[in-house]
């Protein structure tokens, strides 16, 4: 239970005038309890617990030295302070009080000023014992030490933290577990600066009695005009802990600083051998147009079609391994005018040939809301539409239905927001593939890449154009029951047509 704002007194006294006498003296500070009944006295004590007890010394039944005799064998009353109330004028009845425990005297007839005085004093000593009692069981480190640096008192946490016994540290001094140096600079600068009255701060080293070092931010405060207060928290963990932070991060700033000079190498390469490939690919094309118009048979006509295929498909992928390699910051979103219809034609004729031979059918569903003519990149959308629908095809079956739908996601001011969907009915992803999907070379499955082909490349690719286009790309699938890819991005409308 907590104790009220006021000091409580309890006043035992058969002398009903000597408590009225007694609480006009001291209910202004303090809250007053009285019993006059001696034998439940105890038992008063015991259930109100105040801070000091007024005991009257002569009184009927039990006296006040039977009282006392009783509270100090208690354990719940032993340490209440008890001033004894007496009228006796006699050496022998006081030095028997205080051999019992009596803690002071009041004389009758009471006076004020006197009274007030020797409770103040016992309340006094209580907060003192109170202070002294949470420094004792405290985990901070403090001690009291003199103008001189000489200690007088440690409390137990600073015989944890420097090893020493209490007895030893107040024997031999600061100089057992603090530097010479260090000890001098206190006693000249910061001991003199704290006995003006200005509070002081400092980071020691010291050095615990098996050799270990530990770090302590301590604190020194002016107690008395000849006596000093230092508290201290050890921050050894603290201090190892932002050096390891600190090496840690000058090691992730050197891997980082090395990873990003091998991603711009591999980058470089990827980019130098690209341009290389492009070459002799646009010579092999450009032979087997050259080829296709000669009155070559059934079966060369046919080989120089696989051969026209598969290199209109490499040089697509190279590209796509350019625009990678260069970073989303090396190529551009231009901003242009287009129409959704020419748009759809040129996929629709890009993706015939590889739909025909699977039997596919593309069924768009624009919405009519979407402005015929809008500004955009036109190419960057195509793109990304492209990969998708390919997408779809290769993992879908044949004879299957693959869906375009476009229509208007947002629109604000002369914003249009776009969104695409690309739905299939193949053979789905699961929710543990789709985690990482859109992330650079990777693979719903590896065996995927050997059956339906690919790098990886595409859908992050087209991540980072839907990002640049200032809108996003995400996928909603069930393994075995098809997926819809959905992506957005921002055009304008056309002013003034």
């Amino acid at each position: 239970m907590s104790k009220p704002d006021k000091y409580s007194i309890l006043i035992i006294d058969d002398e009903k005038s000597n408590i009225i006498e007694l609480t006009d003296i001291l209910e202004a500070d303090y809250e007053v309890l009285a019993v006059r009944d001696s034998c439940a006295a105890l038992q008063s004590a015991e259930r109100k617990l105040p801070d000091v007890i007024l005991l009257d010394v002569i009184m009927p039944e039990m006296d006040g030295y039977e009282v006392i005799e009783a509270l100090k064998k208690s354990e719940i009353t032993r340490d209440i302070p008890v001033i004894f109330i007496t009228g006796l004028d006699s050496i022998d009845a006081e030095e028997k009080g205080f051999l019992l425990g009596a803690a002071d005297y009041i004389s009758k007839p009471f006076h004020s000023a006197i009274v007030k005085m020797r409770i103040k004093n016992q309340v006094n000593i209580l907060e003192r014992q109170r202070q002294y009692s949470i420094v004792e069981h405290s985990s901070q480190l403090a001690m009291y030490i003199n103008a001189n640096a000489d200690v007088e008192y440690v409390n137990p946490a600073v015989v944890s933290v420097t090893g020493y016994s209490q007895h030893d540290l107040i024997s031999e001094g600061l100089g057992l577990f603090i530097d010479e140096d260090v000890l001098t600079e206190l006693k000249e600068i910061y001991i003199p600066k704290a006995l003006s009255g200005e509070p002081v701060q400092i980071e020691i080293s010291i050095t615990r009695e098996d050799r270990d070092q530990r770090i302590l931010m301590i604190y020194i405060a002016q107690t008395s005009s000849n006596s000093l207060g230092i508290t201290a928290n050890d921050l050894t963990e603290i201090r190892t802990l932002e050096s390891q932070l600190h090496t840690a991060i000058k090691e992730a700033e050197l891997n980082r600083d090395l990873a990003e000079r091998n991603s711009r190498a591999k980058s470089e390469f990827l980019s130098r051998m690209s341009h290389e490939m492009l070459t002799p690919m646009n010579a092999i094309m450009g032979m087997t147009q050259i080829a296709k118009m000669t009155n070559a048979d059934e079966r060369v006509m046919s080989c120089l079609e696989t051969i026209d295929e598969t290199s209109r498909q490499l040089v697509i992928m190279i590209h796509n391994v350019l625009d990678v390699s260069s970073g989303s910051g090396a190529f551009h979103i231009s901003e242009l005018k287009f129409t959704i219809n020419d748009m759809l034609v040129y996929i629709y004729g890009r993706l015939k040939p590889d739909m025909l031979k699977k039997h596919q059918k593309l069924i768009f569903g624009i919405s009519p809301e979407i402005p015929k003519i809008l500004m955009g990149d036109e190419k960057r959308i195509t793109q990304v539409i492209l990969h998708l629908l390919n997408n779809a095809s290769k993992f879908s079956p044949e004879n299957s239905e693959l869906f375009l739908n476009a229509f208007i996601h947002d629109e604000i001011d002369d914003l249009i927001t776009l969104r695409f969907e690309v739905v299939d009915n193949g053979i789905g992803i699961s929710d543990e593939h789709q985690v990482g999907l859109f992330d650079l070379f990777e693979q719903v499955d590896g065996s995927d890449t050997r059956k339906y082909g690919g790098i990886g490349i595409g859908l992050p690719l087209s991540k980072s154009i839907a990002s640049m286009m200032g809108g996003n790309i995400w996928v909603r699938s069930e393994l075995g029951k098809g997926s819809t890819f959905s992506f957005t991005c921002v055009t304008k409308k056309v002013m003034n047509l």
